[in-house]
């Protein structure tokens, strides 16, 4: 929506640049001024006609982008879905949200946290589990039988396994070192949620500030200041290349604006996505490695 709104934005500012142009052609031709101003004009009416290019792409990276991430193709109605956003009234600005105990509840809504402490509890049961089997012996009793010639013979056999000399330290040293590499892990990982909690949240009250003062007070001034100058003009005061660079002051700042909204958006949605249990900043999931440990079978 921002991108389609900002390329309207553009548009408009190209036609005033093209309007710009034409009468200051006309003035010079007429002899009225010196050739440096339709030189100028005609500068800024190209600078208009590159944004105006610049701001038609970004409206196409945007769709595909969106269109990427609701399915592309392998969804039916989704380029229909996509071409219709930005027709329909523009949302109102996100409120600011009450940000208190932000670092609390993202750390308890951390999914990176959920899955660690699951993986440390794991890694600490099979560590239990291995001193356990380092300080019993191992008993084991057989029975057979056998039929031979018609007849039946059967027989019972005890093994007992001392842990004399392998104890399986090494299979121990091993588990509690994985203990200690996910409690590391956990921690730091704690630390990124309540870092990225702050900055989200710092985030989010700078983008609400700068959202309101760009559709608030520099809107209205800039929409003053383009109603001053028609009055003038209009009691030709001002001539129309004065008029038109006011106007596109005014186009310039409702732009910011989009862009002031389009932040304030981004930011909101970080602080909703963390209370969700998601960072925004981490990386793509990786699979945890699996520590696969072989069990000691020899005995003494």
């Amino acid at each position: 929506m921002a991108a389609r709104r900002k390329l309207e934005l553009a548009r408009t500012r190209t036609g005033l640049a093209e309007v710009g142009a034409d009468a200051a052609r006309a003035v010079a031709d007429a002899g009225g001024a010196a050739l440096l101003s339709p030189l100028r004009e005609a500068a800024r009416r190209e600078a208009a006609t590159l944004a105006l290019a610049e701001a038609d792409l970004s409206v196409l990276e945007a769709e595909e982008r969106l269109v990427a991430l609701l399915g592309g193709g392998a969804v039916p109605g989704v380029h229909d879905a996509v071409a219709g956003v930005g027709a329909e009234a523009a949302s109102p600005a996100p409120q600011a949200m009450d940000l208190a105990g932000l670092e609390e509840t993202a750390v308890a809504a951390s999914l990176e946290l959920a899955e660690l402490r699951a993986r440390l509890g794991a890694a600490q049961a099979r560590a239990r589990l291995a001193r356990a089997e380092s300080r019993r012996p191992g008993l084991e009793i057989r029975l057979l039988a056998e039929r031979e010639e018609g007849a039946w013979t059967a027989g019972a056999g005890l093994s007992l396994r001392l842990p004399v000399f392998d104890r399986g330290r090494g299979r121990i040293a091993a588990l509690e070192a994985e203990v200690r590499s996910i409690q590391e892990l956990l921690s730091g990982t704690e630390v990124l949620v309540r870092s990225a909690a702050r900055v989200a949240a710092a985030r989010l009250s700078a983008a609400h500030a700068r959202a309101e003062r760009r559709t608030g007070p520099v809107r209205a001034f800039h929409e003053r200041m383009t109603s001053e100058t028609l009055l003038h003009a209009n009691a030709m005061q001002v001539g129309i290349p004065t008029l038109l660079s006011a106007r596109d002051s005014a186009l310039r700042a409702e732009a910011d604006a989009v862009d002031a909204l389009r932040n304030l958006a981004i930011a909101d949605a970080a602080v909703r996505a963390l209370r969700a249990g998601v960072r925004p900043d981490a990386a793509a999931p990786r699979p945890g490695p699996s520590t696969v440990i072989a069990t000691a079978e020899g005995g003494h």
